[in-house]
């Protein structure tokens, strides 16, 4: 399993990392506030990161705790990591959302990748992650200059959760801007990346 400490999903400070068997904690609010408030100088070119973006990763379970109670759960499905950039629009959202209802990562009766989450009637956990904006080009502190500020990020988040939703699939959440700590079985392992811009 993944495993990360902090304090904040699309927002507050954090430490992450990678260990076999615990849970994951996401997002901080202190960088990103950071990231959104102070001038950043880079001799190397404009990161091309202002979509939006999703990490997929295929489990067979998935769970959220806020505050050391649990916020919510699913069984087989998808755990979403999405992060929203500076430029995105609607547009890029219904893509998206398209894109990960739509996406055949799940085996079929021969063991090939031919189905997704709504053919299996499979859930999804989605958690906002804005870390994923991440550019490490230059030095080893990642700046997030591309990420959409707090108040957009929201918006558009919750917009991709209802698009979901509208095509009935069960979705569950973390909380916004909250010190979240994930827990997942990753099956396979299988994580895809997504981008509105189709850059991957």
């Amino acid at each position: 399993m993944l495993h990360a400490e902090g304090k904040n999903a699309q927002g507050g400070d954090t430490h992450t990392g990678t260990v076999a068997g615990e849970p994951c904690a996401l997002a901080p609010r202190s960088a990103y506030r950071r990231a959104n408030e102070l001038p950043f100088k880079n001799s190397l070119p404009e990161a091309q990161s202002d979509f939006m973006r999703a990490v997929i990763q295929r489990v067979l379970k998935a769970c959220v705790s806020v505050a050391g109670e649990k916020h919510a759960s699913i069984e087989q499905g998808l755990l979403v990591l999405v992060g929203v950039g500076s430029d995105d629009s609607a547009g890029d959202v219904s893509y998206l959302a398209e894109k990960t209802a739509g996406l055949r990562i799940f085996e079929d009766a021969k063991g090939r990748m031919n189905r997704s989450v709504e053919d299996i009637g499979g859930a999804l956990l989605v958690v906002s992650q804005f870390t994923i904006f991440g550019d490490v080009r230059s030095g080893r502190r990642p700046n997030f200059r591309s990420a959409a500020t707090s108040k957009k990020a929201e918006l558009l988040y919750g917009q991709y959760v209802d698009q979901l939703k509208s095509r009935d699939l069960k979705v569950e959440t973390g909380i916004f801007q909250a010190a979240m700590k994930v827990d997942l079985v990753n099956y396979g392992p299988v994580t895809i990346l997504l981008d509105s811009k189709k850059n991957f």
